[in-house]
C-alpha cells in the first residue's frame, strides 16, 4: 500500500495532477499536503528542482521496478551517482561526481543544471545522443535508468513524427569504464560478465561458457555452466585434459587478480593458468600475466593489446559427472544383497506382532502362572533365537551390512560401496577402480 507520509492530523481536501507533472495532494487550506515532485523515485520532470537530502534511485530492471542498484544523490555539497551494495542502501564509491553544488534544476526549457553554494550556475558534462528537437513540440524527462545511466529523454507532442521516447544526451559518458570499484563492484553488467557502449546504452555480454544469472535481467551478471576451481573431481585428474582457454581480444576485468607474473610470453601464461586449478581467467599483455579467479568485476571492453583468457570445460558443459558400468557379477552381487533385505524386513514384520501377541497372552492369562506345553517350546527358542542375535556381534553386523542400502562393513571384510562421483567402488571380496572422467 502506497504510504504519502502525510501528517496524520491533517485533512485532505482532493488530490490533483498538475500540468507540470506534479501530483499533489490539497489540505483543507489549498496547501500541499504532499507532492510527487518532492518525493520522486527515479525520474524528475521539467520545473523540477532537487535539493540536498532528495534520492533519485534506478529500478532492479527493464521490467522489475522495485528499488535498484544505483542512486543520483547529494552527498558533502556534490552531487553523486553511485552503485549500491543492493539490496541494502549502502553506498559505494560514485563513478560521477558534478563537484560543488548544492542543487539540480530541471527548468521549463528542458535545461539541467546544478546551482553551487555561491549561487553560481554551472552547466552539467552531458554526452549528447542525438540533435536537440524543438522544446515546444516535446515532452521532456530525465531518468536515472536501471544501467546506472542518467539520461534525458524526449516525446513528440501531437501525432507528428515518431511516437516513442528518444535519448537527447546522457552521463556519465561511459559508464563501463566510469564504475571502478574494488570492493564489492560487478560493475554495470554485474559479475562475470562484461559492458561495451553501443549507441550511448551499455550492454552486457557474458564470456564463452557462462550465461545469465536471471535470464530476464542481462544486467544482473553471469554464471558458468561447468565446475570451477579445486574441487576432488580434479585433482587427480591433467587440467590440460579437462579445460582449455577461449580467447576475447579488448576484454578486461581490472583489479581482483591473485597473481601477476612478468615477464612471461603468452604460451607461458597460457600453459600456467590451465595448469592452475585457482585461475578461471588470464589477461594477457605487454608480457605480463595477471591470473584470476571467479567472480570476475569490473568487467568492460577497452581497446588495447591486451586479451582475456577465459578457462573452459572441455566437451559438454553439462557435465554428469563419472559414470559406473556394473557387470553381470555385480549386478548378481546387489540383487542378491536386496533379496536378503527384503527377507529380513519381512521376517522381522512377522515377529514383531508374534512378540507383541506373546506378552499380551502373558498379561491376561493371570489364572495359572504355568505355561502350557506350546507356550513354554515358543518362548525357549524365541529367547534363544534372541539371546543368539545379541551375543553374536557376526550375526548383527552382517543383519546391518544386509540392510543398510548395500553400504557398510562386516568384521569379515566384506565391503559394499556404491559408486559415486568417480571414488573407489569395492564390492565383495575385493575392489575395483570405478571409471569416468
Amino acid at each position: 500500500m502506497w504510504n504519502g507520509e502525510i501528517n496524520p492530523t491533517a485533512a485532505v481536501s482532493y488530490g490533483a495532477l498538475l500540468d507540470t507533472g506534479n501530483f499533489v495532494l490539497v489540505g483543507t487550506n489549498s496547501d500541499y499536503l504532499w507532492e510527487s515532485f518532492k518525493n520522486p523515485t527515479d525520474t524528475i520532470l521539467p520545473s523540477q528542482t532537487l535539493e540536498s537530502g532528495t534520492v533519485l534511485f534506478s529500478s532492479l530492471s527493464e521490467t522489475n521496478f522495485s528499488r535498484g542498484r544505483f542512486e543520483l544523490y547529494f552527498f558533502n555539497g556534490d552531487l553523486h551517482l553511485s552503485p549500491l551494495a543492493w539490496p541494502t542502501e549502502f553506498q559505494y564509491d560514485p563513478y560521477f561526481t558534478s563537484g560543488n553544488s548544492s542543487k539540480l534544476i530541471f527548468n521549463e526549457s528542458s535545461g539541467i543544471y546544478v546551482i553551487q553554494s555561491s549561487g553560481t550556475i554551472a552547466q552539467l558534462p552531458w554526452q549528447s545522443q542525438n540533435v536537440a528537437p524543438n522544446v515546444a513540440g516535446n515532452y521532456y524527462r530525465a531518468t536515472i535508468d536501471y544501467n546506472g545511466v542518467f539520461t534525458k529523454y524526449a516525446y513528440p507532442r501531437g501525432t507528428n513524427g515518431e511516437q516513442s521516447w528518444s535519448i537527447v544526451e546522457y552521463i556519465p559518458e561511459n559508464i563501463c569504464s566510469a564504475i571502478f570499484n574494488d570492493l564489492g563492484s560487478g560493475g554495470a553488467c554485474g559479475y562475470n560478465s562484461y559492458c561495451r557502449m553501443l549507441n550511448g546504452r551499455p550492454t552486457c555480454t557474458c564470456p564463452t561458457g557462462y550465461s545469465l544469472m536471471d535470464q530476464n535481467n542481462p544486467f544482473g551478471g553471469c554464471k558458468p555452466k561447468f565446475p570451477l576451481g579445486c574441487g576432488l573431481g580434479d585433482a587427480s585428474e591433467n587440467l590440460k585434459e579437462l579445460y582449455e582457454l577461449q580467447e576475447l581480444k579488448n576484454v578486461n576485468w581490472p583489479l581482483g587478480d591473485y597473481e601477476r607474473l612478468q615477464p612471461y610470453s603468452e604460451d607461458q601464461c597460457r600453459n600456467s593458468c590451465l595448469q592452475d586449478c585457482l585461475c578461471d581467467v588470464a589477461i594477457f599483455g605487454n608480457s605480463i600475466c595477471w591470473k584470476k579467479r571467479i567472480p570476475l568485476g569490473n568487467g568492460r571492453f577497452e581497446i588495447g593489446n591486451s586479451k582475456a583468457l577465459i578457462k573452459v570445460r572441455k566437451g559438454p558443459w553439462d557435465y554428469p559427472g563419472p559414470t559406473c558400468s556394473i557387470d553381470k557379477k555385480e549386478k548378481s552381487i546387489l540383487l542378491g544383497s536386496l533379496s536378503a533385505s527384503l527377507v529380513l524386513n519381512a521376517f522381522l514384520l512377522i515377529l514383531a506382532p508374534l512378540i507383541l501377541f506373546l506378552k499380551q497372552k502373558r498379561k491376561s492369562d493371570r489364572v495359572s502362572e504355568v505355561l502350557t506345553p506350546l507356550e513354554t517350546n515358543l518362548h525357549y527358542r524365541f529367547s534363544s533365537f534372541l539371546l543368539l542375535i545379541i551375543t553374536d556381534d557376526r550375526i548383527v553386523n552382517d543383519l546391518i551390512v544386509m540392510n543398510r542400502n548395500f553400504i557398510g562393513y562386516s568384521d569379515t571384510g566384506k565391503v559394499l560401496y556404491n559408486c559415486l562421483h568417480g571414488k573407489v567402488f569395492s564390492k565383495l571380496f575385493q575392489r575395483k577402480k570405478c571409471g569416468g572422467r
